[in-house]
């Protein structure tokens, strides 16, 4: 085992990288974070739930509750001790250091407010039938029946 310096491994290797490359997972981009279906401690979840966040350096597993950086991470996913991590992020870095590098993401189309009020106030306009039931719950949820 080697001396490295973490902050520079910390700096350098990127998070997302290591999600993409090393575990194979897919990110989705959720509330301006990427959302990962696999954790690096707990595993595994559907393709179509997504339980660990990832913002900036950083990721936060939803289902057990562990986080941490990409050296935390690594530790974890290999089950290795945290200087061994660094140890092979490092190695990893001298490698292939295109690796390192995140993926740009598609930018987010801006939104047509023009188009949604043009949707919502079509919706407006059509006059369905509200079950009483369905009004009693609304009602009960602060939304007046003329509302509904």
């Amino acid at each position: 085992m080697s001396a490295v310096d973490f902050k520079r491994i910390r700096e350098t290797y990127s998070l997302a990288a290591f999600f993409e490359n090393d575990m194979g997972a897919t990110g989705k981009m959720i509330s301006g974070g990427l959302r990962f279906s696999i954790c690096p401690h707990c595993g595994d979840s559907s393709e179509q739930s997504v339980k660990v966040s990832v913002r900036g350096q950083r990721w936060h597993c939803f289902g057990c509750d562990k986080r941490g950086d990409v050296i935390e991470a690594v530790s974890q996913f290999f089950g290795k001790s945290l200087s061994d991590a660094a140890d092979y992020l490092a190695n990893e870095c001298q490698k292939a250091p295109t690796r390192v590098m995140r993926k740009e993401l598609a930018p987010v189309e801006k939104r047509n407010d023009a188009a949604i009020q043009a949707v919502i106030g079509k919706l407006l306009e059509i006059e369905l039938p509200c079950d009483d039931g369905v009004a009693a719950y609304l009602a009960g949820r602060a939304i007046p029946r003329e509302l509904t």
